[in-house]
């Protein structure tokens, strides 16, 4: 666990195996090149969020959630791979925390659905997150058909679905707060005829301007690195 790092503060984890908390260290720079399996959490209330935390390579199986990202803190990831975990990513605010940016990579999103619990499976969680959302690209990987992006609370969040394949799957997003992004995006493999998805770019004008703030996050993790 990290806790209540400053601008002054760096940390490097050359190698990683399993769980990692950090609590108030938006301010520090912390990196993490290759690491394992868990989850990680990252939270805290202070508003000063001039750090980083960036991730490089990670591998998440068999794990509840991958990451959970509460009071609207920030992330930046190259390569986050998640395969056979029950679900995906979970973002969460509070009224009075600033507004927050992930930025998330990886080849491939799959899920392993028990049969008697149908709720598992879902790629993204949102509860009041504010700010945007840069997923892609990614691979949304054959299980669940329906990959489930639930939104909840009263503060809007973009979330931007860029350049991902969606390999008999399709995105089903829900929350009154949402605003989804489609951008780059290509399906392959058989689809119910009911609910085909085209992957068809599906953003006002504009909205591409802001994948600069994505970019502008890869350019400084590699610049960390």
């Amino acid at each position: 666990m990290l806790r209540d790092l400053g601008p002054r503060e760096v940390v490097v984890t050359p190698h990683l195996n399993g769980n990692l908390h950090l609590t108030n260290c938006a301010r520090a720079t912390v990196l993490l090149p290759c690491s394992y399996e868990g989850s990680i959490t990252v939270d805290g209330k202070d508003p000063r969020r001039d750090g980083i935390l960036g991730i490089e390579t990670r591998l998440a199986t068999l794990t509840t959630h991958a990451l959970y990202l509460r009071n609207n803190q920030s992330v930046v990831a190259s390569d986050f791979y998640i395969e056979q975990a029950n679900n995906g990513f979970v973002f969460e605010g509070d009224p009075d925390d600033p507004p927050g940016r992930a930025t998330l990579q990886g080849p491939k999103l799959h899920f392993t659905v028990p049969k008697e619990d149908p709720a598992q499976g879902t790629a993204v969680t949102i509860r009041n997150y504010a700010g945007r959302i840069f997923l892609g690209p990614e691979q949304y990987y054959v299980e669940p058909l329906e990959e489930r992006i639930t939104q909840a609370g009263e503060r809007e969040v973009e979330l931007y679905l860029l350049a991902s394949i969606f390999y008999k799957t399709r995105p089903v997003p829900t929350g009154p707060g949402l605003k989804l992004r489609l951008l780059g995006n290509e399906c392959f493999g058989p689809q119910p005829e009911e609910s085909k998805f085209t992957a068809a770019d599906d953003a006002p004008a504009g909205s591409l301007a802001a994948v600069s703030e994505m970019l502008d996050d890869l350019r400084r993790l590699g610049e960390v690195d």
